[in-house]
């Protein structure tokens, strides 16, 4: 996608207070245009009302942009000891983990 203004990676930041749950593994925004992507990797195990909380963080940052503005949330499943693919920014990311690029 494109550069990641710093006002969006902390809208997301600020969306997650609260949010997170031990099975976060790592949260990456991505911006292209007026397209916000969410890529959240988590554990296996996350539970149906642990991601509702989840998409609630899209919802808080869209309210930080014109109404022009879309959001596409995706989920990955982090397995250990397999690197997480960077998409745009991270800006949360566990102990532990590691990732690679694009």
């Amino acid at each position: 996608m494109g550069f990641v203004p710093a006002d969006l990676r902390l809208s997301v930041q600020r969306g997650l207070v609260g949010q997170i749950s031990p099975r976060l593994i790592g949260t990456c925004v991505e911006h292209h245009d007026k397209q916000i992507a969410l890529t959240f990797y988590v554990a296996a195990d996350l539970t149906d009302e642990e991601r509702d909380d989840l998409t609630t963080v899209g919802t808080m940052v869209l309210g930080d942009y014109p109404d022009d503005f879309t959001i596409h949330e995706e989920f990955v499943i982090a397995t250990v000891g397999t690197p997480l693919r960077t998409r745009g920014d991270w800006v949360l990311l566990q102990r532990g983990f590691l990732t690679v690029e694009g």
